[in-house]
């Protein structure tokens, strides 16, 4: 339920900074869900198909953040689908311990980010998906 909601608001939240924030703010409810239980022991260090984020949860939030970057976010929104990307590549760094690997981004995760970036109008945009291909170990100008 949480997937399809974080979806919807990146597909039909009207590319608002608004949208974003409250696809965003399910995510993190998702991810204290998922955290409370690994807590208190019932998850068993994995993320749950009930509570747990997962690749989707993540690629949609991005989303969100990138059509915010094309409506009313600019450089801000695309700053904020990348720090996404990074929490995501972080909390799949604590799951790989624990051959949970269902928070590796995949190439929709790192195409969304990389959107977000070439949504804001001007140099910035071109700017951010350079440096960010250049993190991905792309090169970024020729190096592929």
């Amino acid at each position: 339920v949480y997937n399809m909601a974080i979806d919807a608001l990146a597909k039909r939240g009207g590319g608002t900074t608004a949208a974003a924030e409250r696809a965003e703010s399910l995510l993190k409810s998702m991810e204290r869900a998922n955290d409370d239980e690994d807590e208190f022991g019932s998850g068993g260090g994995h993320s749950t198909a009930a509570t747990g984020p997962n690749v989707v949860s993540y690629t949609s939030a991005i989303n969100a953040w990138a059509e915010a970057a094309r409506g009313d976010g600019g450089a801000a929104a695309a700053a904020r689908a990348e720090a996404l990307l990074d929490r995501m590549i972080e909390r799949s760094r604590t799951r790989e311990r624990d051959d949970d690997d269902d928070l590796a981004p995949d190439a929709f995760a790192y195409t969304a980010a990389l959107k977000a970036h070439a949504n804001v109008s001007g140099g910035a945009g071109a700017e951010g998906a350079l440096a960010l291909l250049r993190r991905m170990g792309g090169g970024g100008e020729g190096g592929g």
